[in-house]
């Protein structure tokens, strides 16, 4: 406890936590607010609409994802999450009223589109910059806490975001619908948490600015490849950070099949509606708290490899057991266990790659992590939507839990017996 309250006192973390704090409930009430204009502009059509929204939300990542991080490594951090909080909340104020105007979704998703590009660059700043705030042995600690309070705005972001959407009060009082007024407020916690990051006053000097950035432009397309062979490379020669983006494909495998079924077995299956995804969101947000606080205090007694193989394996087997019982305390069971479980995963998985990436890299790794991770959602999304349409889907996301139980092991013996863990104090 003494670590936590001790990280928290530097002035220049402290703020940067607390502008994650207001992003990410946006980030979590956006993510309702779309739930509830797909199912309100054609619920008979969910499961294939939540499919093509994340190709949109996952291009962005896919198209720019590598020079996002070339170009991270070389500006200051600090001056591009602001920036990008700011094109951010205008993006998603912009989300509602271009519906009215087209009465289609697909100019929507075209701004979740651009809402994700600045979200790739936000968020390669924002996974880079926390070594840039505290100290090397502090960085574990750092992670938890950020992850602990992001957990709480996630918690807070699905329970309120599900009841803001199915509030009646804007219809009857402003005239303006759940997932209208949802995205409206989201881009408000945007526009604050780039108020909040501005008054950072670390000075994060860019890398080589003046030289790097010469060679980015000028050798063009050379110059870009030249660095992206270097940090794959790099991925591929330290088996730590091999361990870490194997484990991601394994995650995202199994994150992809609950977002194709699960979230319409809980709209439409057991007949919650969004406030039931919410509330499942809400779950799994009290999980992920506790999960973060709780290895913020322990986590330095136990091999981070280690946290990951049984953090995703039980979450491969309550996957497994998920399909058995189509109750909501299940799911809400489901949802808080895979909480506990994944948050020090997420926290390991960032601490390895902090401890093991040097930092003129660290902004290409993060980037390489975010553009893997949303490749592989689109591809996993597709064929998990195009299997479960031809067998059933109960079934499907009992093979899914095997597989990912499956493969974990192979993970931790194979590549996981040379990743170097020298993190247990």
């Amino acid at each position: 406890m003494h670590k936590i309250t001790s990280v928290l006192r530097v002035r220049n973390f402290f703020v940067f936590v607390l502008s994650q704090t207001v992003s990410q409930f946006g980030d979590k009430l956006d993510y309702i607010a779309l739930i509830g204009l797909i199912g309100t502009f054609a619920p008979e059509r969910e499961p294939i609409l939540l499919s093509q929204l994340a190709i949109f939300f996952s291009a962005p990542v896919l198209i720019f994802g590598p020079i996002s991080g070339v170009l991270v490594d070389r500006w200051n951090r600090k001056y591009v999450m602001v920036t990008c909080d700011i094109l951010r909340g205008t993006m998603v104020c912009l989300i509602p009223l271009v519906f009215v105007l087209f009465k289609n979704i697909y100019p929507v998703f075209a701004l979740v589109f651009l809402l994700f590009l600045f979200t790739l660059f936000f968020n390669t700043a924002r996974l880079s910059i926390i070594p840039d705030l505290v100290k090397r042995e502090d960085v574990l600690v750092a992670n938890s806490v950020a992850t602990s309070v992001g957990r709480f705005a996630t918690f807070a972001g699905m329970v309120l975001g599900g009841l803001i959407i199915d509030w009646d009060f804007w219809i009857s009082n402003l005239g303006i619908t759940g997932w209208q007024a949802g995205f409206f407020l989201d881009g408000v916690t945007f526009y604050f948490s780039a108020l909040f990051l501005a008054t950072i006053t670390i000075h994060l000097m860019a890398h080589k600015q003046k030289q790097q950035m010469i060679r980015v432009i000028g050798g063009g397309l050379k110059g870009v490849l030249i660095d992206l062979k270097e940090v794959w490379h790099l991925v591929l020669r330290l088996k730590a950070v091999t361990y870490v983006f194997a484990s991601v494909l394994i995650l995202v495998f199994a994150a992809s099949a609950v977002y194709i079924f699960v979230i319409p077995m809980v709209q439409h299956g057991i007949k919650w509606g969004t406030k039931g995804v919410g509330f499942l969101g809400g779950f799994g947000g009290i999980g992920l708290l506790i999960g973060a606080f709780t290895f913020g205090i322990f986590g330095h007694q136990i091999r981070l490899k280690d946290v990951i193989f049984v953090g995703i394996v039980i979450f491969g087997v309550g996957l497994f057991l998920l399909t058995f019982i189509k109750q909501f305390l299940f799911l809400a069971i489901f949802a808080f266990v895979g909480g506990l479980c994944l948050s020090p995963v997420f926290i390991a998985q960032e601490t390895i790659l902090h401890h093991t990436v040097p930092d003129l890299f660290r902004g290409r790794i993060f980037s390489s992590r975010e553009w893997l991770l949303a490749g592989s959602f689109a591809l996993f999304s597709l064929i998990n939507g195009a299997v479960g349409s031809i067998i059933d889907s109960l079934v499907w996301l009992k093979i899914v839990g095997v597989i990912v139980v499956t493969v974990s092991v192979l993970n931790r013996l194979i590549i996981g017996r040379y990743a170097q863990d020298n993190h247990v104090s």
